[in-house]
């Protein structure tokens, strides 16, 4: 059962020209195994484990037992959130350590905003009570749904979060010939669902949804003769698609970000080449040639190198390493139908912090809402938080009663930022993914 992969999203180019400040610890790969819908049966089992770049040796750490296949990964904070099939399982991103398991039938997809994992469903003849729910991210314990006729009333996919917003995918993907085109979107805040957005020149079955700076970008399957891709700015109202591919649908797709600008790669079913959408000039341009059908692809956002994964569904699984031209790197083996790729970046200086001085310490580095920072001061201090063109675009007020200080930065751009120390001018590097 052929899952869109979960691509670690890109940043921006000051990202990519800050690589030598980060550094690719490790890559996640999970791989969906084969499950015979004849006898009912695991001929090979769902697996998920890990590649080192340094060693080049990949090992799986765990067999998902009692799922039929994989669905996301993702990696945040040293912490690795894998969804199969009816289950979400934590564990310790150092040790491989099974840290909590949750029971989450027909989970498809996961996305994190402050302490909660964002989780979306959807299952073939299968309907649910609801299709968002949420859990604390922390111990996967169920904190609330959003129920169907007060979320989203069809199975969904991918989500992105964007501030305080969720945007889900919702495609209807399981009811053949009956595919919804619609971006759910939900208020964290309140937990409400407060709109859809439907999908401009009839683009249905959104399978993939990916965010580049304002815009939403999706890549829809449509009746699986053809596929598009649609950019819209909620914020605009701007919503438009695209057809990509008019022969066949796409098989797997992913977001790059080259010189600041965003493309989505993509592959048709049954092609050997990556197509390319280029968000700017909204026009397919010239193709990546890999020579190889796909599985699952994703996006090394610190030097846009693709990774693919490639089978041949019953014995063997391998992901090839490209060049951003597509020329091939390196491999290694994994298991059968690996299409779940994450990707665990931490600064190249120490996995979740960063001294300078012994002043100004940063506890997380890469950082999705919270940024948690300390500061050896008997008195309250300004600090600032510096973008890549040096422009301030926030400020805070440290709490000596507190060892440690958060500050908000959900609502920023994806990007790399410096935590500044106003009165002496210590700063630390952090990215805010």
């Amino acid at each position: 059962m052929k899952k869109m992969t979960l691509f670690f999203a890109a940043v921006t180019a000051f990202f990519a020209a800050s690589a030598q400040n980060n550094t690719l610890h490790q890559v996640i790969v999970m791989n969906e195994g084969v499950y015979n819908y004849t006898t009912m049966q695991q001929d090979v089992p769902v697996t998920i484990g890990a590649y080192n770049p340094n060693s080049k040796t990949y090992h799986i750490f765990d067999t998902i037992e009692g799922s039929r296949f994989s669905t996301e990964v993702l990696i945040e904070n040293g912490v690795i959130y894998a969804a199969a099939d009816n289950k979400i399982n934590m564990y310790d991103a150092n040790n491989y350590q099974l840290l909590h398991t949750a029971s989450v039938p027909g989970v498809r997809a996961m996305a994190i905003w402050n302490n909660h994992l964002l989780v979306s469903r959807g299952e073939y003849l299968v309907t649910y009570n609801s299709y968002f729910q949420v859990y604390d991210k922390n111990n996967l314990s169920f904190v609330y749904e959003l129920p169907v006729g007060a979320g989203p009333d069809y199975a969904s996919d991918k989500i992105v979060v964007k501030g305080d917003s969720a945007y889900v995918a919702v495609n209807n993907g399981f009811d053949w010939g009956n595919y919804k085109g619609l971006i759910g979107v939900v208020n964290l805040n309140g937990q409400l669902y407060t709109r859809e957005i439907t999908l401009a020149d009839s683009a249905t079955n959104p399978e993939n949804l990916m965010l580049a700076g304002n815009q939403l970008l999706t890549v829809n399957n449509n009746d699986f003769s053809k596929s598009s891709v649609s950019v819209i700015n909620p914020m605009l109202g701007a919503n438009s698609s695209k057809l990509v591919v008019n022969n066949a649908g796409c098989a797997t797709s992913a977001l790059s970000v080259i010189n600041g600008n965003p493309y989505v790669l993509y592959q048709a079913f049954g092609d050997n080449q990556l197509g390319k959408f280029d968000v700017i000039n909204n026009q397919v341009a010239a193709p990546v040639m890999i020579n190889k059908g796909i599985y699952g692809i994703a996006v090394n956002p610190i030097n846009n190198e693709i990774y693919t994964g490639v089978t041949d569904f019953v014995s063997f699984g391998k992901v090839y390493i490209h060049y951003a031209n597509g020329f091939p790197r390196d491999s290694f083996n994994v298991s059968v139908n690996p299409s779940g790729i994450a990707f665990d970046v931490r600064q190249a200086n120490g996995i979740n912090s960063v001294e300078l001085n012994n002043q100004l310490t940063v506890l997380n580095t890469l950082v999705s809402d919270q940024l948690i920072y300390s500061m050896n001061s008997t008195r309250n201090e300004a600090v600032s938080i510096v973008a890549a063109d040096g422009k301030v675009v926030k400020t805070s007020i440290s709490n000596t009663t507190s060892t440690t200080n958060a500050i908000n930065v959900s609502d920023l751009n994806a990007g790399v930022y410096m935590l500044k120390w106003n009165s002496n001018g210590t700063s630390v590097r952090f990215v805010k993914q």
